[in-house]
């Protein structure tokens, strides 16, 4: 699923995740299933597919944050240099 992403920090944050974090990802994101019917075919409750998706979602915005944040911060320090002098 990695492979589809195209920005590349997310792409290699969604390497990392557990291969039953990647295919419920995969199946509410790309095949837009409900816990439900995800729960459904795994044989478990919505309840436990809701908890793995909240862990993977989870895992990926902790390392996402700090990434964010120094891109915006690069972009602003580009922005200030570039500006002259007002």
């Amino acid at each position: 699923m990695w492979q589809i992403i195209e920005d590349w920090d997310i792409s290699l944050l969604v390497k990392n995740l557990t291969n039953k974090q990647k295919e419920v990802l995969f199946l509410r994101a790309v095949r837009l299933c409900t816990a439900a019917q995800i729960a459904c075919y795994h044989d478990k409750t919505d309840r436990a597919i809701r908890k793995l998706l909240a862990v993977a979602f989870d895992s990926i915005r902790d390392k996402l944050a700090p990434i964010i944040r120094e891109q915006i911060d690069s972009e602003k320090a580009t922005t200030l240099d570039s500006g002259g002098g007002e």
